[in-house]
């Protein structure tokens, strides 16, 4: 195998470094709960389910 500068894949690190950066960001975004959803009404009863 023949890298490029000096021996040391420069370009699998930037990769890895970039999928950490989206990786942590999704986590970020998608980890967060926004708590802006209405409460249920006070007369409201869970349904039954299938039988």
């Amino acid at each position: 195998m023949d890298f490029s500068f000096s021996h040391f894949p420069f370009d699998l690190v930037l990769f890895g470094l970039i999928a950490a950066f989206l990786a942590l960001r999704l986590r970020s975004i998608l980890g967060t709960r926004v708590g802006v959803e209405p409460a249920p009404p006070p007369g409201a009863a869970p349904r039954p389910g299938p039988v």
